[in-house]
């Protein structure tokens, strides 16, 4: 198993994961389906929206995103965007390729954790199971038989490998339970392994992923032998539509690079037994080399990315200098340039701006980038780290937090607490916007008040405090008693200086000459003494300090002066318990997002201002929430033997084992360290009383399972799907008046709660000469097991209650909603809204829920949905109320599908006059789909091409409408009303018009629509692919032409005459110089 500061840097190959993302055009959900209807004119381009940054309150991270362009057309389609990471930045986090804490979401990836051993190693956790050899029954203590040691070091597995998923802007993870690959929380995601053990998922819509691009990690430490190398990240290299026909391919380019060496861990050895070994101090470090894979082109049938790298100063991997997105023909359509710098300490990868340029090399202004005391990032490997590994700048040679000394004291080395006041070094500051606005952040550090669900509660605080005493001789012998109090066992240091030095004779010239007879001495009232010094020097000083635990209880000072100039002088340090209290509040590692401030550019008065509070309802408490405390030692016993000997292993030493990484996982919850129960946004800066207060779920109710305090130091089972959910949220308005209440509930559904079992192993016990018994055993080897558990379930919404508030009189107006769910799409399978005088419900089926095996179209339509793994569109859906009386059904709809393509066939309505008391909802019956008589055909889709481009549909009772596609059957360039398919097929040529990309070569490959189509209407439509409409033409033959900047943006519309009859400027506010 990799160190826990490996893993971390494994973090660096899922930011490499790009997501993905698309639109689907023929598959759609029921409420989505009406007729194709033909794009609409252009309008002019919105200037981008900025500032509209939207906060995940239960972690207080905010989500930043730059959005840089959407790729393709047809039924997928790729957004591009850069996203930054605002939950802090770890000391040992590695730039990624776009700069420290951004990631370019253009891909994705399946990225790995191996536990033990590869999951698809000949010994590893996949090929045992299916061997059918169960996990062994051990004790919390065993002696060692081959099994254990095999496991213990290596050579055998017994966990299971997670993986992590990032695509179509979904991320999440999974295992491979017995029943196969099942995501974390269960959804409806199809995983398989493809061969050589690449990925494949496909998702409820039908639509496929397939991850063969491999990346192969090796890893070797300092006392490892030998080094592991596997598979850690697949990287996405196709998509398919559900039917097949459209794809989009993700091509790369290997190399080799390496890794920052990294220290993963500092291990001090201390023996506390007689005649044990000298004191060991160990330095783990990490040596990793990556066989990268860098995405160099996405292609799809009308358009292709590429992707540009150079290298770079801080690590062997490189930088993304730019994306560049052309269209079949290779003209470019933009470019987007990311510019660079490093952190003037930390030396890391920063990303500092990025320009958009045109197809002719025009750019916008750029986005800046500013970041946080960016100068003082910390140096990769630094020792000023808390728990979490996040900057604390307490500086220090060790990371260790403290040892026993071998006197049972406790010496404190490192300090690792969270410091607030660092958190943010490094971190985001401030976005520019091309428009000349800007979003300026504020982040702080996180806080708790919660472990799990126990509160820190106030302490009294220790205060330092001293008593001194001072005795001279003053003509007489004579002595001196202060009494002080120690309240609490504690360590105190005492210092005391005695001397009989003459007056004005330097350094010192004793009176007599002999020592001074002076003395002190320590006592504890009704115990014994502590502590004894006297004079023994001769023309100086006798200096004495000692350090010693004491018991609380009433102490004694006594000095005694006896001869001329004797001089007693005394000080004892030591703590007491004061009537203060400590805050109920402790830092934790991470940022939380403490304000943000959106300009739009043009005034302050529009300033958008949103600020964050975390306290719980009594505000001396934090509401935040951390999952576990650090243990960073642990006890192992080792023997020695001057000779061997098999039936004795000789003297056994006890040994203490120091990290600086805690041996349990302090958890992380959602992307950050701390959750948060409670949360107040004020979203007017000029009234505090406009705000919104929200309540989630935390670990305070959802704790993690099984974590523990000792070897083998097996993982927590997770349920963190459980956490950050919201479960109220109150509105107030001006003058803190209320507007609203909103309380939701949810449950665990048992259907879909799925275990997985791992097993750990690690020796405790150590004998250099043991041997077998005869029962397989080891008899002086002990090791410490012990099993833990991977889990899945769904815990969807059941409840919503939303109660309204009048501002005026007081009255209020509550709804309840209720939810079911269907168990084979996990989608709604009925939604239950009461009102205050009435009750409606809806219920959804879908394509799982019919049992089909008939030949009619209906039900082969439902099969072949169910063949391609389309789970979520809604078949039939129905509505009733009841108003203090039976329910009626009111309305209902019913879709078919086509036979051999995954798209509708029919839109069927329930003919409904007024209420139906006697609606039956479609069943399978017989393995044939049956449904209610009164369904009526709305809406047919006659004809699809092979691409799921509609060719023909009629309304009920209506004439047929065509269409006709062109440049390469993804743009619509005629509509003809009035006319089937078959008929403009044996008009025009349509296989040559859907190869045709000029628009004049279309236009007049259409004219005989015009000129012989009878009373059809026709209108006709130019595009530029992957900008815009060019032309429409109408039935009456007037023409409309439409003219785009380089950046694919409306500037003119002309009329059939070529005059202007609109003209748009785009304006950015640059600097006067410009």
């Amino acid at each position: 198993m990799l160190p826990m500061k490996c893993l971390l840097r494994k973090c660096l190959l899922v930011l490499l994961c790009l997501y993905v993302g698309i639109d689907t055009k023929a598959q759609s959900d029921v409420s989505q389906i009406n007729s194709y209807a033909t794009p609409p004119p252009p309008n002019a381009a919105a200037l981008a929206r900025y500032g509209e940054i939207p906060v995940n309150q239960y972690t207080g991270i905010p989500s930043i995103d730059i959005p840089l362009f959407t790729a393709g057309s047809g039924q997928l389609k790729i957004p591009l965007s850069l996203s930054y990471h605002a939950g802090g930045i770890r000391v040992d986090e590695i730039a990624s390729r776009t700069g420290l804490g951004w990631t370019l979401n253009a891909g994705g990836c399946v990225t790995r954790t191996v536990r033990g051993i590869a999951d698809e190693k000949s010994l590893g956790y996949n090929n045992i199971q299916q061997q059918g050899k169960p996990l062994p029954g051990y004790g919390a203590t065993e002696a060692g038989d081959v099994y254990l040691k095999r496991i213990a070091t290596g050579l055998e597995d017994g966990e299971a490998d997670l993986y992590f998923f990032n695509f179509n802007g979904r991320a999440g993870r999974y295992a491979h339970f017995a029943n196969g690959y099942q995501t974390i929380p269960y959804s409806k995601l199809q995983i398989s392994d493809l061969p050589a053990f690449s990925k494949k998922i496909v998702d409820e819509n039908g639509y496929v992923y397939e991850f063969t691009a491999e990346e192969v990690v090796t890893t070797s430490y300092t006392y490892s032998e030998g080094e592991q190398s596997c598979p850690q990240a697949w990287y996405i290299t196709k998509m398919l539509s559900p039917d097949g026909r459209d794809s989009i391919v993700f091509s790369y380019e290997k190399r080799l690079y390496q890794l920052p060496t990294m220290e993963v861990s500092e291990t001090r050895k201390i023996c506390y037994s007689l005649g044990g070994v000298p004191d060991r101090t160990e330095h783990t470090s990490c040596y990793q080399s990556v066989h990268g894979q860098y995405l160099n082109t996405i292609t799809g049938k009308d358009f292709r990315i590429r992707f540009y790298y150079s290298g770079r100063v801080d690590t062997d991997d490189r930088k993304v200098d730019s994306v560049v997105y052309v269209d079949k023909s290779e003209n470019r359509l933009r470019k987007f340039q990311f510019n660079y710098n490093y952190y003037t300490r930390g030396n890391k990868l920063r990303l500092d701006s990025v320009i958009e340029y045109d197809g002719n090399g025009r750019s916008h202004p750029p986005y800046k980038l500013t970041y946080n005391r960016e100068s003082e990032l910390p140096l990769l490997n630094s020792s000023s780290q808390d728990h979490w590994g996040y900057y604390n700048g307490k500086g220090g040679s060790t990371m260790i937090p403290s040892i026993m000394k071998r006197d049972g004291t406790w010496e404190k080395l490192a300090d690792r607490e969270a410091d607030s006041n660092n958190v943010a070094i490094g971190m985001l500051e401030k976005i520019e916007y091309p428009t000349g606005g800007y979003t300026q952040f504020r982040f702080e550090g996180n806080d708790y008040s919660y472990i799990n669900s126990n509160r820190l509660m106030p302490e009294p605080i220790v205060k330092p405090a001293n008593v001194s005493a001072l005795l001279t001789y003053n003509g007489r012998a004579e002595e001196k008693t202060v009494t002080f109090v120690i309240n609490k066992k504690q360590v105190v240091n005492v210092s005391a200086q005695i001397s009989n030095c003459k007056a004005n004779c330097l350094p010192c010239c004793s009176w007599g000459p002999q020592a001074p007879e002076a003395r002190v001495e320590m006592t504890k009232v009704g115990g014994g003494g502590y502590f004894y010094a006297y004079g023994i020097n001769i023309d100086r000083y006798t200096n004495k300090e000692e350090s010693m635990e004491l018991d609380a209880g009433t102490y004694e000072l006594k000095l005694y002066v006896v001869m001329p100039f004797d001089r007693v002088n005394v000080t004892v340090h030591y703590t007491y318990v004061s009537n203060e209290f400590t805050r109920p509040v402790k830092y934790a590692g991470g940022a939380r997002v403490a304000k943000i401030t959106s300009y739009d550019g043009f005034n302050h008065d529009n300033d958008i201002v949103r600020s964050y509070s975390y306290k719980m309802d009594d505000p001396q408490y934090s509401s935040g929430v951390i999952m576990e405390q650090p243990e960073y030692h642990y006890t192992y016993k080792e023997y020695i033997s001057s000779y061997p000997d098999y039936m004795d292993c000789g003297k056994d030493l006890l040994y203490y084992c120091y990290s600086s990484v805690s041996h349990v996982a302090l958890g992380s919850t959602q992307g950050g360290v701390t959750g948060y129960q409670r949360v107040t946004e004020y979203y007017d800066a000029k009234d505090s009383s406009n705000k919104v207060v929200s309540y989630y779920t935390t670990a305070a109710q959802f704790r993690d399972d099984g974590g523990i305090y000792a070897p083998p130091f097996p993982p927590a089972t997770s349920y963190d799907w459980r956490r950050g959910l919201l479960t109220q949220k109150i509105t107030y308005g001006k003058g803190n008046k209320l507007v609203s209440i909103e309380k939701k509930a949810y449950s665990i559904l048992p259907d879909f709660q799925y275990e997985l079992r791992s097993f750990k192993a690690q020796q405790s016990v150590f004998c250099p000469y043991a041997a077998m018994g005869t029962d397989g055993k080891y008899q002086f080897i002990k090791y410490k097991t012990d099993y833990y558990r991977i889990v899945t379930e769904w815990m969807p919404l059941v409840a919503d209650t939303l109660t309204l508030y009048s501002t005026g009189s007081g009255d209020s107006i509550r709804t309840v909603t209720t939810y079911t769910y269907d168990t084979s799409s996990l989608k709604v399978s009925s939604v239950v809204k009461e009102l205050s005088n009435r009750t409606e419900r809806q219920f959804f089926r879908y394509p799982f829920n019919y049992d089909v095996s008939a030949g009619d179209n209906v039900s082969l339509g439902i099969k072949n949905l169910q063949q391609r793994h389309i789970v979520s569109p809604v078949v039939e859906s129905y509505t009733t109320v009841s108003n203090n009386a039976s329910p009626g059904t009111v309305s209902g709809q019913f879709v078919s599908y086509k036979t051999a393509q995954p798209y509708p066939d029919t839109v069927f309505r329930l003919n409904v006059s007024g209420v139906l008391t006697d609606f039956t909802p479609s069943v399978a019956s017989g393995g044939r789909v049956v449904k209610d008589r009164r369904y009526e055909p709305q809406l047919v889709f006659d004809l699809y091409d092979e691409a799921g481009n509609v060719l023909q549909q009629h309304k009920a009772n209506d004439v047929p409408e065509s269409f006709v596609w062109g440049y390469g059957g993804i743009y619509p360039v005629a509509a003809v009303k009035g006319m089937t398919y078959a008929a403009v097929g044996g008009l025009v040529n349509t296989s040559l018009i859907s190869n045709l990309y000029d628009d004049v070569q279309i236009r007049n490959a259409l004219a005989p629509l015009r000129t012989s189509g009878g009373n059809a209407l026709l209108n006709v439509y130019t595009f530029r692919p992957l900008v815009g409409m060019t032309s429409m033409t109408d039935p009456a033959g007037r023409t409309t032409f439409y003219e785009y900047d380089g950046f694919g943006r409306l500037i003119v519309v002309r009329d059939k005459d070529g005059k202007i009859v609109k003209q748009i400027n785009y304006q950015y506010q640059r600097p006067v110089t410009e």
